[in-house]
């Protein structure tokens, strides 16, 4: 791993600027694919600003607009969490805000966006154009504003450059960094003056990125009432139980190494002959893992591939009890289920400290069946609202975000004193997954670094890079 690391890293050094800088992408986009351990870029990220700067000092003499506050994201989505968290953030902020689009984004994306932001812009990067022009047409752009709330993908290093030659350039301008996917790789450590933290797996990563800037805790907002919070939740004994229900991403099943829900899942339709399970986020089709958990316990094992919201939320009302999915945790998915009255459970993750709601997590599947068997106390379950409140209450998310980006406000992670801290999970590759358009740019830049990488890559990033070079072919020859 440390080898193709270093090749990559002593590449983006000696190539051209413009090399140096798509490169940089497909670097990040390698790391965040990959999770591999290795967090620090921020010499990468200082050395491409500063090259950028020499090659163009054109803004030096450039008026600029005070336009307020400017989200920035690179491509924003209807379903997960990571627009959802930008859309609950820009609620908090009563003064006028606009948002900025990097990548793509479709009509209807949009069209729910403007609910949100006075202003949507799209800034994408025409296929022929360098690197360094994409670049300045950013920064032109991010220097009429004040302060900048990035929620950028990990491997963006473009507004990354664009933010750190927009601060050279407007001294007051201040860059806040949004990190959902806070347990990986990510861009962005350089150029942050505040940086967000979410969870306490994402605080142990934090210490390894070099962050430039001030840390401050916010956690994840679930948008309700805060009275919701404290609604009555019961969970029955399995006696009375028999309808069980997970939803997350396919992938956050995929089994990984020897974690895996499925042994959690026979337990329940063992012990309980009657039981049945719900999995809404599987393609029977493709995700083979589930092919023989579904032949043992055919009709009880009921999977979706999705299903419309009206249907879901029909699904979810009905059930006995809400098991989150694992080995990845379904981050808000699983504490919204409790705030709506319906009990969860679920398996200890290596990924921790997203909601004080894992307190009810186990680390073994006969210590969930107990459970079920000897449910929480009703004042346990008040402790536990009172916890989740002061992480997830809307108004509690508000104070801290508007604190930092108001006053500068330093907040720490409550959870720091009742989640346990597992540290860092143990990484292990043997096999790479690679973009086919970076495999295709490595053939380009460098014969003897794209024969490296596809010695080490998977098998279907090879079969996905020929299906496109293909492609590529016949659309523009």
């Amino acid at each position: 791993m440390n080898n193709i690391v270093n090749i990559f890293k002593d590449k983006i050094k000696e190539s051209d600027i413009e090399d140096s800088i798509d490169l940089a992408y497909y670097f990040g986009e390698f790391l965040f694919y990959n999770e591999l351990p290795f967090f620090d870029v921020s010499l990468i990220e200082e050395y491409l600003i500063e090259r950028v700067t020499q090659k163009n000092n054109s803004f030096c003499f450039q008026e600029f607009e005070n336009k307020g506050d400017l989200f920035l994201v690179t491509q924003p989505y209807i379903t997960g969490g990571h627009t959802r968290l930008m859309e609950n953030l820009s609620l908090m902020i009563d003064s006028e805000k606009h948002l900025l689009i990097t990548r793509g984004a479709d009509n209807f994306t949009k069209q729910r966006l403007g609910a949100y932001f006075s202003q949507i812009n799209t800034l994408y990067r025409s296929r022929d154009e360098e690197s360094t022009e994409y670049v300045n047409r950013l920064v032109k752009e991010l220097v009429n504003y004040n302060r900048l709330i990035l929620n950028i993908h990990p491997e963006d290093i473009f507004s990354v450059i664009a933010c750190g030659i927009a601060k050279k350039l407007k001294n007051s301008l201040k860059v806040f960094f949004v990190n959902h996917a806070d347990h990986a790789f990510t861009y962005g450590a350089s150029v942050a003056d505040f940086w967000f933290e979410i969870s306490l797996y994402g605080r142990e990563v934090d210490k390894l990125r070099n962050i430039k800037g001030e840390k401050t805790f916010i956690g994840i907002p679930i948008n309700k009432p805060d009275s919701i919070f404290f609604d009555r939740v019961e969970y029955p004994k399995l006696d009375n139980a028999t309808n069980f229900i997970s939803a997350a991403s396919y992938v956050k099943y995929k089994p990984c190494r020897k974690s895996k829900i499925f042994p959690l899942l026979y337990m329940i339709l063992t012990e309980k002959s009657n039981s049945s399970i719900k999995i809404i986020g599987v393609n029977i089709f493709k995700n083979y893992w589930w092919w023989i958990p579904k032949l043992r316990f055919c009709k009880r094992l009921i999977t979706y591939r999705s299903l419309p919201y009206d249907d879901y939320i029909r699904a979810t009302s009905e059930a006995d009890y809400y098991i989150d999915s694992y080995p990845m945790p379904g981050g808000t998915a699983f504490v919204e289920q409790f705030i709506q009255g319906i009990p969860c459970i679920g398996l200890k993750s290596d990924f921790f400290g997203y909601t004080p709601l894992e307190c009810v997590k186990k680390k073994s599947c006969a210590e969930v069946i107990d459970m079920l068997r000897n449910p929480p106390r009703q004042d346990e379950i008040i402790s536990i609202q009172e916890r989740i409140f002061s992480v997830h209450g809307f108004s509690q998310v508000k104070k801290r975000f508007v604190g930092a980006i108001d006053t500068g406000e330093i907040y720490s992670n409550p959870m720091i004193e009742y989640i346990e801290d597992t540290g860092i999970r143990d990484f292990h590759k043997k096999r790479f997954t690679f973009s086919a358009r970076s495999l295709i740019f490595l053939y380009k830049l460098d014969r003897i670094f794209f024969l490296k990488s596809l010695f080490l890559a998977k098998p279907l990033s090879i079969i996905k890079m020929s299906f496109f070079a293909v492609y590529q072919y016949v659309k523009y020859r």
